[in-house]
């Protein structure tokens, strides 16, 4: 049995942390956005006499065994919906950016689940998926259901709101690995812990009005990721290449997620490939998408 399975990529159009919960994790308020630059997994599962996962990736410096979350997300099933012993070959074409805060490692994982859960005869309802997702990591929840979502808590909360208007996404890294964990501690370095909760700030509920009014000026003048603060002044090349972004055409840009790759909006053709163009270099990979 063989599927393959489209998994895209994320942005956080606006992204808030604002307290500590008591299990040491964060608040977090976000509006994620699936595009459509997207790994590509392919999964062979067989019945055999013992468990046996293997995983394969075109991009050598990702792990290949127990470390790789796909890995991971095909145990957790295995263990949780399945009964009998199988083999299961997880083949990973790597396109989206590594450690870039576009939950390429997270998207990886849900597609797993998706495949595998298709090819063992939907053996568990969506409701199971995420919960088994949020096992994971936060932002695997998010990746199985996809679209534009509002998500709190730890992720694992999640609201649908209004699509976001069609436009130009033009994603750009110059391959600063950022580690999630580090770059929480360094807010909370800069927040003293968020000992005093953060007020939610009136941001996020003008994006969602324009997400609702099919208003794009609406989004890109809301946009928000308190992890700027944090990883700019410390990723100077994504610093530079949000400048760039800018003076390129881009309506608006900002890093995604705890970075350090970042995205600039444009509404023009023309000017976001003439902006690509400008950018891709040996050091940069940048990417043309829209928002799916």
């Amino acid at each position: 049995m063989k599927i393959k399975i489209n998994a895209p990529a994320k942005i956080n159009l606006y992204l808030d942390v604002l307290w500590r919960l008591d299990d040491g994790f964060h608040n977090i308020q976000s509006i994620m956005q699936t595009v459509s630059l997207s790994d590509q997994i392919t999964i062979t599962a067989e019945r055999s006499s013992d468990t046996k996962i293997h995983v394969t990736c075109t991009n050598p410096d990702i792990p290949q065994d127990e470390r790789n979350i796909a890995w991971k997300a095909a145990d957790l099933y295995l263990r949780t919906f399945c009964n009998e012993p199988m083999s299961v070959d997880v083949y990973i074409e790597k396109n989206i950016p590594v450690c870039a805060g576009l939950a390429g490692g997270s998207t990886d994982a849900a597609a797993v689940l998706i495949g595998l859960n298709s090819l063992l005869d939907e053996r568990a309802g969506m409701i199971d998926l995420i919960n088994c997702a949020a096992k994971l990591g936060s932002d695997v929840p998010f990746c199985l259901v996809k679209g534009t979502k509002i998500t709190q808590k730890r992720g694992e909360n999640m609201h649908s709101v209004p699509p976001m208007p069609d436009c130009l996404i033009l994603i750009c890294s110059s391959q600063e690995s950022v580690s999630t964990a580090w770059a929480y501690g360094e807010l909370d370095r800069i927040h003293n812990d968020f000992s005093d909760r953060r007020q939610m700030r009136d941001g996020i509920q003008s994006m969602i009005t324009g997400l609702k009014e099919q208003s794009l000026t609406g989004v890109t003048d809301n946009m928000y990721n308190i992890f700027e603060e944090a990883v700019l002044p410390l990723c100077p090349k994504a610093a530079k290449n949000r400048e760039l972004l800018l003076e390129y055409g881009a309506v608006n840009a900002m890093m995604s997620g705890s970075g350090s790759a970042v995205f600039g909006i444009f509404t023009d053709r023309a000017c976001a490939e003439a902006a690509k163009a400008r950018l891709e270099g040996p050091d940069r990979k940048v990417f043309l998408c829209r928002p799916q």
